[in-house]
């Protein structure tokens, strides 16, 4: 069994179970070392909005897959971060990017801005982290794979969230059995436990992973990188927790998109 430490627990996140959550509604000063830290952070320069993922050990990978999520093994979050509770949409992507790279998405709709953006390479969704940075005055990046999986999970060990079954992803995630092959606007479906909505389907997510072929032999494919969670174009099996799938950096597809994570300081 792998056993790794990811990033460093804070007492804030103690206090946070103590004391419950909170909303904060304008970006404040980072928080003290003794702060409760809110559990959901509504951001007032952007308006994108964060959920709070709280430390914790999960099983990472999936015996029910393919051999790059074996093999199963402990993974450790040590510090609490924040996550777009949805996948970045077209809306965010014009306001925060400008005219410096045209929405291209595949599927547009007047009126609909809060469709996920997609058709981004992964250079253009770290250049909308960089921007983001500036804007929010904290580190805005792309997940790491375990940050992602981790997030999805939200403490469930079935293939999705919600469960194992077709229903119960379809409680939660645009796949291609429920899509009608094509995306859909972010937060349509259930969140998991912790508020997130969308890990599972509508838009594959880039994370800053290199992709290898397994966990334990760590075999980088060259210029490929990790995106998790499957699309409104994809089998439910790829919509699964543990799903892997690499992808070439440069890549600009119909059915990839991205969200962010925002560090705590």
């Amino acid at each position: 069994m792998q056993h790794r430490s990811v990033i460093v627990f804070g007492l804030s996140s103690i206090l946070f179970l103590i004391t419950g959550p909170a909303v904060w509604s304008q970006n404040p000063a980072p928080p003290a070392a003794d702060a409760v830290l809110p559990k959901k952070y509504v951001s007032a320069s952007t308006g994108i909005e964060y959920a709070l993922v709280m430390p914790g050990k999960f099983m990472m990978g999936s015996e029910k897959g393919k051999s790059d999520e074996l093999p199963v093994h402990e993974e450790v979050i040590v510090k609490p971060f924040y996550m777009s509770i949805y996948e970045v949409t077209q809306e965010q992507w014009e306001r925060i990017i400008g005219d410096k790279y045209p929405n291209r998405s595949f599927h547009q709709e007047p009126g609909l801005k809060r469709l996920p953006v997609e058709y981004v390479s992964l250079q253009k969704a770290r250049d909308f982290c960089i921007a983001l940075t500036s804007k929010e005055g904290r580190q805005c990046r792309l997940p790491m794979e375990v940050e992602w999986e981790y997030a999805c999970r939200a403490g469930s060990t079935t293939e999705f969230c919600s469960g194992d079954a077709g229903a119960d992803l379809n409680e939660v995630g645009w796949s291609a059995e429920n899509s009608a092959s094509h995306t859909h606007e972010v937060g349509t479906k259930k969140p998991n436990v912790w508020g997130i909505h969308d890990l599972h389907g509508n838009v594959w997510e880039w994370c800053e992973t290199r992709y290898f072929t397994r966990y334990d032999r760590r075999l980088f494919g060259s210029g490929t990188w990790v995106v998790r969670g499957g699309s409104a174009y994809s089998p439910p099996q790829d919509c699964r927790s543990a799903k892997r799938r690499a992808v070439i950096n440069i890549s600009q597809q119909k059915d990839i998109g991205f969200r962010v994570v925002m560090e705590i300081k």
